[in-house]
Order: C-alpha cells, then structure tokens, then sequence
C-alpha cells in the first residue's frame, strides 16, 4: 500500500507530530510505504519531501500574506501546490492523507485536483475545515451555518474579508472530494456532525497515536535532575506556554495562589518556550525552565512529575496529556475541548470548571497531598492510553479505514 501524507510540517507542532507518529505506525505494523509532502521540513528522514526551496518558501509567504490582506487566501498558491502535484502523480499512490493544510501552503483547486488520483482521507487536528477561517471556534457558533462575519478575523489562520465565501468553498471542496474525515476526539466529532461543511461526509473517531515502548516512566530521572522522592513536582509543557489558547495569561495568576497556598515547597517545571519567566516572585514555589526538549528525552521530564497540569481554551486531543499518561502521570487541566476524554474524572486525573484558576490551584494542591489517589489515576492513566492510544491500536484502525476506501474506489 502507498500513501502520502501532506501537512505543513513533518516533526514540528502538534499535528506535524501527530501525522508522522501515524505514518511511523503504519510502516512498523503494516509495511505501508509513505511519501510525506511538507511545506517545512525539519527532520532527516528520506520519505519527507519539502515541496518549496527557501527561495521561493519566502516569495510564497509574502505573497500569501497579501492573499490573507486581501481576503482571498487559498485561492492559488503559485509553487507548492503544482509540486505537491507532481509528487504525487510521480509516487502514484493508493490513498491520500490531508492533515493541516492551513497557513498558505496548498490552494483548495490543488486539494480538489489531488482526489482525482487516489480516495482521501482527512484527519481533522482543529476546526479550521468547518470555518471560513478560524482553528479554534472557542465559544463562537457561527460555524454551524455560516460564518458571515468574523468578530475575531485576526486569529489564526488570519483573513480579512469573504468569510462566508471563503466557508462556502470548503463546502464546494468536500461536496467534490467527499473525504473520511477522522476526528482524535468525540469532542471534534460532534462538531463536525453539526456543522453544515460536513453533513455529506463519513466520520470516524481514531485517537493520535504514541508508542509506549517511548514513552514511558524513567526510574531514577528524580535522582538524575536534583530532585528527592518526597518532592512535590507539577509539570507544564507546550510548545510556547505563552500562548493564549494554552492559557498562558493565567499561568502568572495560578502560580501566585499556588505560592500563597501550598504548605512547604512546591517545585514547578516549565517544558517549552516561555516569554516571561518568574524565578524571583516567589517564597515557595522552586522554579525550573527548560525550552523544547529532544523526543528522547520528553519522557524523562514527565517522569519528574507527580501531576501534570494544562491550562489550556481549547484543545482538540493533546499530545501532551497522551505522553503524560503513559508515563503514569494524572492529568489536571480545564474542563474544554476533547481533554475530559483524556483526563477522566475521578479516573485519570481531574477537571476544572473553565477557567477557574482559584479551584484550579486548590485542586493541584489537593492531589498533590493524596498520595492514594495519585497512585489509582497513574494506574488507570497507562489503562486508559494502552486501550485508546497505543501506536499498533491506532494502525489497525487506520489501516481498515484505508482498506474500506481504496477498495471502494476500485472499478
């Protein structure tokens, strides 16, 4: 079986993650051959292709930034789209896998020309598909029939103008492609059963994927970073913690009633990218940042945790609650999003009324001083990943899905 894969990127953000755990998966368990089309390329892999030199990734960023100012984003691409194009008419593949293709990369005629060579399948990593324009829909309900203006217009993905047209036209798409849409989380797939993008399309519910042989606990990683056993330890980690849809404007709020608040030292780890930091501010708290981490070693700052906490708005099915239960680490973070399928209440972690940082810093302490509970989540948490998540799992449900489509598409 051979399928490309195309996303903006191979190995950075989210989904670019996602995508290549998928693909990684179905090499290992099924011998799928993949040709992994890229607007950036980050990794070494042979199967990856960035379909742009530098040269003309930069000419093709400005122009599509007077697309966006214009208001007619998507509508041609001059040199991504027909390389993609010529990749795949050279590969000649089975199937096709869209993942995020939003941020000026690929137009919607290129998306439409490609269903022509294979069946598609579309694995939805936020909401920009049912919108005119936005990623995440937050409390908006526009979407649902028509997004006719934009009361936030410069969210990502940014546009200006034509938001019902811009809509309308991923109508047209999936009308014309009809692709299996497949959503990581129950939260996502009942948006895209009530929007009107979508109604003509087949769903299925598949998690992302990890490998549990990777992530896993590291006996002694306490020892390895200067921490005891007795240490009370809460992780944070995301790409940029700054950002606002992960909450970063509360953490300086949530940090401040956790200091006032905990009964002795309490250490907090920063994983990612942060444009504050705040090592002075506090009498309790002990502080400790470090950015990105190399994949080898994520699962060792997991393993540092005794819970790991997430702030965030708005999140689909987040990799980063994945790796931290199958660490063995409970998760604590809003209750928004596809993340209560993740954080089970009472099961797996705990959930917090959005976006009450007082209860929020309650319940972190809470956990943090019941040891018992702490050990039944972090039991229930490698249950819960082995059943949802394992990489061999996630294959098999993917690879039945391509089965069913490419058989269907057979004369």
């Amino acid at each position: 079986m051979r399928i490309v894969f195309i996303n903006t990127a191979d190995v950075a953000g989210g989904a670019a993650i996602a995508a290549t755990r998928i693909a990684d998966a179905l090499v290992k368990y099924y011998g799928v051959e993949i040709l992994f089309l890229c607007d950036e390329k980050f990794s070494n892999r042979e199967n990856v292709v960035q379909t742009r030199s530098k040269p003309l990734w930069f000419l093709e960023k400005s122009f599509n930034r007077i697309m966006c100012r214009l208001g007619v984003q998507y509508l041609w691409i001059p040199f991504s789209s027909a390389k993609i194009v010529e990749c795949v008419k050279a590969f000649k593949p089975d199937l096709i896998h869209f993942h995020n293709l939003h941020g000026g990369y690929i137009d919607f005629g290129t998306m439409r020309k490609l269903a022509g060579f294979a069946p598609v399948v579309w694995t939805l990593h936020d909401e920009w598909l049912l919108t005119a324009h936005c990623a995440c829909i937050g409390s908006c309900q526009k979407w649902r029939d028509v997004c006719d203006s934009c009361p936030n217009h410069s969210s990502y993905p940014y546009l200006t103008h034509f938001f019902s047209y811009h809509q309308s036209k991923k109508r047209e798409l999936l009308e014309a492609v009809k692709p299996l849409l497949v959503t990581p989380s129950r939260w996502l797939n009942e948006i895209v059963e009530d929007s009107s993008n979508a109604k003509m399309c087949e769903t299925v519910e598949i998690s992302n994927p990890i490998s549990l042989e990777k992530y896993k606990f590291i006996p002694g990683a306490r020892v390895e970073f200067g921490l005891e056993e007795k240490d009370r330890v809460v992780l944070f980690s995301a790409a940029n913690l700054s950002d606002l849809i992960k909450g970063g404007d509360m953490l300086p709020e949530l940090l401040k009633l956790l200091d006032e608040r905990t009964d002795g030292v309490l250490h907090i780890i920063f994983v990612g990218r942060m444009k504050e930091r705040f090592s002075n501010k506090f009498q309790r708290l002990r502080l400790h940042f470090t950015d990105s981490v190399p994949v080898e070693r994520v699962s060792f700052f997991y393993s540092l945790a005794n819970l790991f906490v997430m702030l965030s708005r708005e999140d689909n099915q987040p990799l980063t609650a994945i790796e931290a239960l199958s660490c063995g680490v409970p998760v604590c973070a809003f209750a928004v999003g596809g993340i209560p399928e993740l954080a089970v209440r009472g099961e797996t972690g705990s959930l917090i009324e959005p976006f009450d940082i007082s209860a929020m810093a309650d319940e972190i302490l809470r956990l943090l001083n019941d040891e018992e509970r702490l050990r039944r989540y972090s039991g229930n948490a490698l249950e819960l990943v082995k059943n949802r998540c394992d990489e061999r799992v996630v294959a098999e449900k993917y690879y039945q899905k391509y089965l069913e489509r490419i058989n269907r598409n057979q004369p």
